[in-house]
């Protein structure tokens, strides 16, 4: 434990609003893909299939695009986590010098350059175990376990180009038909990994003339389309990184006290 350097209950707060505002928009993210499935829902189609001798039936994604305004809280709340670094370090580093307004967060491709980069800061003795655990734990170099590297560089992109999502899984359930004698026939959940949402099928066997009742509901998964998170879910990945800056600013007051 470090010796204390007067440490304010308040220290790191404009941080963690930061990241309080990035969850606020990754729940405006949520219910904005939420809105798009109620007002665009899937459809189902019923045609027979002389190969399986039997009725098949066909699932179809939304008619309308997904709108690209929807990644808009996506870059928000990236910036705002990769912010809530800088004003974590900022604040740090006002304990023993005064900061300049270049001051910020060291991330490095190499975790010789975040090492090299943290000494050139002449931290006191007393606190060379934040600059320790920042290399050790937080890693904001490439390569590293914890990926904030990849998010910085995220942040970077969402600058210069618009981080436009994918739909990527769709899962249908309580899908109900009746057969030709009226009898009910209650479906399993249809899932499937399909880019672009082309139609999937789900073959009933032994049936014919089968008509829809109940199209069913309908959920998506939104992925990242490019770069470091590419195929990952918007929603999760994002709220993995949410929690990890506060852990880090938890870890950064320990040793400061």
């Amino acid at each position: 434990m470090g010796v204390s350097y007067g440490y304010d209950t308040s220290m790191f707060e404009h941080a963690e609003l930061k990241i309080g505002r990035a969850d606020k928009h990754v729940s405006e993210f949520y219910s904005e893909v939420v809105r798009y499935i109620k007002e665009n829902p899937h459809s189902v189609r019923v045609e027979f299939d002389p190969h399986a001798g039997c009725d098949a039936i066909h699932l179809f994604a939304p008619g309308k695009v997904f709108p690209e305004d929807i990644s808009l809280p996506i870059g928000d709340a990236v910036h705002n986590i990769c912010t809530a670094f800088d004003y974590m370090w900022y604040e740090f580093v006002s304990i023993f010098a005064v900061p300049s307004p270049y001051t910020k967060f060291p991330f490095h491709e190499t975790e010789t350059g975040v090492m090299n980069a943290i000494s050139q800061r002449n931290i006191p003795p007393s606190l060379k175990e934040v600059g320790e655990f920042i290399v050790n734990a937080v890693q904001p170099y490439k390569g590293s376990n914890t990926k904030f590297w990849e998010l910085h560089n995220l942040d970077i992109t969402d600058k210069h180009e618009y981080l436009i999502p994918r739909l990527g899984m769709i899962s249908v359930w309580t899908i109900r038909a009746e057969a030709e004698d009226g009898t009910e026939i209650a479906l399993p959940k249809v899932r499937t990994v399909i880019p672009g949402f082309p139609p999937s099928v789900f073959r009933c066997i032994g049936h014919r003339n089968i008509k829809i009742t109940n199209n069913g509901e309908m959920a998506i998964h939104v992925l990242f389309a490019q770069g470091p998170f590419e195929g990952l879910q918007v929603e999760q990945t994002l709220t993995h990184f949410i929690k990890a800056p506060s852990e880090m600013i938890e870890g950064v007051r320990s040793r400061i006290q």
